[in-house]
Order: structure tokens, then sequence, then C-alpha cells
């Protein structure tokens, strides 16, 4: 048999369904014909149709049903495992950091026997933590974080929050708060986050309570500059045992950390090689197409 466990959210972006190889086999069939366009499946494989050729682009989230995942994806896959001869068999599964519903489908056969079945787990904490962030900031932005605990099955008592960052991103002072909480009872408080440098940030809230509870989660957070790309070109000519000097003064006017330098020597100026690979570079989507369409010249 082979076991997988999957996250909801997830699944229900295509709608996908639990895999059922009995009902393939098992199913009355007719005598039929078709034609298998494969190159239409990479094109499009969010539509699940055949023969059907449809444009590439970055609209095609537009069509997707459900929610959105707010946590790192829970996807996990069994590999072949052997059913022992009392018809039982043991998976086990480490569960990363996640609070919500997850899918468990099996799919099991035999020499002459073939079937499935699938069913939903809650995957929780005795107290759930549910952290609302930005989904970025800005240089000189303030925001809030907000902090969320549920007390489903965890003891009475008073809870320590406790947030810490590590990056361009600061809590300000304001790091660690206390929450009481009653059996049953949900709360939240917002604890402050401000920017003043560009660059990547870990967010990380640790939760301490009564009869040793204790719970960590990380959140990525990025700090863009609060400007648009700026992006110079300079063309000096150089005579024969003439040198060039670059030095950090080309950076003064630039966000820290923010800013590169490429220098391309060439016997024509007409073509900026590297300005326009970086320009490729820079494109944000990941979609196949885009991907290939960024590789191809770098190649």
């Amino acid at each position: 048999m082979v076991v997988a466990a999957v996250d909801v959210g997830i699944l229900n972006l295509t709608n996908d369904k639990p895999p059922a190889p009995d009902d393939y086999y098992y199913n009355q069939r007719r005598l039929t014909a078709e034609i298998r366009d494969l190159y239409g499946q990479l094109i499009d494989g969010m539509q699940r149709v055949r023969g059907q050729i449809r444009s590439g682009g970055d609209f095609v989230a537009a069509e997707l049903s459900g929610s959105r995942p707010t946590q790192a994806p829970l996807a996990l896959y069994s590999g072949i495992v052997t059913v022992g001869s009392d018809g039982t068999a043991n998976v086990a599964f480490e569960i990363p950091a996640f609070s919500g519903t997850a899918r468990v489908m099996a799919s099991a056969w035999s020499r002459d026997e073939l079937g499935h079945a699938s069913g939903d787990v809650i995957i929780r904490d005795p107290v759930v933590l549910t952290a609302t962030l930005p989904r970025f900031l800005r240089t000189g932005d303030r925001a809030f974080v907000q902090v969320e605990l549920d007390n489903v099955e965890g003891a009475a008592g008073a809870y320590k929050i406790a947030m810490r960052t590590q990056g361009a991103a600061s809590a300000g002072g304001a790091e660690t708060q206390a929450m009481q909480l009653a059996a049953k009872q949900r709360s939240r408080t917002a604890i402050p986050i401000s920017a003043s440098v560009a660059g990547p940030t870990r967010v990380g809230i640790r939760v301490t309570g009564p009869g040793g509870f204790d719970l960590q989660r990380d959140y990525p957070l990025n700090v863009n500059p609060a400007t648009h790309v700026v992006v110079r070109r300079t063309v000096t000519p150089l005579a024969k045992n003439e040198s060039l000097t670059l030095s950090r003064d080309l950076f003064t006017d630039l966000v820290p950390g923010t800013g590169s330098v490429a220098v391309s020597v060439s016997v024509s100026t007409a073509l900026d090689a590297a300005a326009l690979l970086a320009q490729l570079d820079r494109y944000p989507f990941g979609w196949s197409e885009q991907i290939a369409s960024r590789a191809m010249p770098l190649l």
C-alpha cells in the first residue's frame, strides 16, 4: 500500500480528489478513441483537459478555487509499505509546524484485489497559535503582528508570548507580552513591528505556559526598499594601458544592502548584455515558461 497526507488547503486549490485506482480498473468501459496531446497538458496542467492547447501566462491563478494555505505546505508520502499478515501496517510521518486539516489517503493492492480509502485528520497543538503578518514591509513602515491564541485543550493560566526578529525588521522593544487564558478561551494581541532598512527578516514567536507548554513558530517577512528599481549605465572609453577604479561611492545615495554593480568590457557599447541579463533575472514570476525565458538568454 501507499499512504499520503496532504493539507486540505492545497487540495482545494485544484479541487483534487483522493486517488481511486479501483474505480479506474473496475468501472465498465466502452470502446472509444481519443487523442492525447501531451503538449497541451504541459501548457495548462491546471485544467486537466486533454487535447486542448491553451496559452500560458500569469493569469492562471485567477481560475483557482479555495483558499491558499497561509503556512508551510504539508504534503507527505510514505512510498510502498508492505502490509502485515494481520492486515495492518504502521506508517509514521514527521509533521512540520502545521495547524489545520490534513487528508490521509491510502491505496492498497494485492495479487487480485484493489482498494482505497481516505479521511480528514485535524492536526493542532493543545493551544493553537495563529500569527497574522503583513505580506511585506517597506523601509520606514510601521505595522503590527497579530498573535491569536486558542486554548482548545490546554491548561488554564498565564501564557507568555515572546517575539524575536532576525534581519531588517525590529519589534521595537515590545517583544514580550502576557496573556491570561481560561479553558476553551480565545484571545489575541498585537505586537508592533517596524523596518528601517531593506532585506529579509525571520519573525519568531514563542509561547510558553502552564504544564510545560512550549510552542515556537517562525515566519518569513521581506522588507523592500520604498523606491523603484534604479538602473544607471555609464560608458567610459579606455585607452591603451588605462585603468578604471570602482569604489563604494557608487552606492552613496542607494538604500544600504540593495545595490549591485556589473562591469562589462567590449569593443562596442551598442549592446549592454549585463544590464539586459540583470533585468531578466528580476522578473518576479516563477511559472515554467517564464523560467525558461530567463534561463535561455543566460545560457
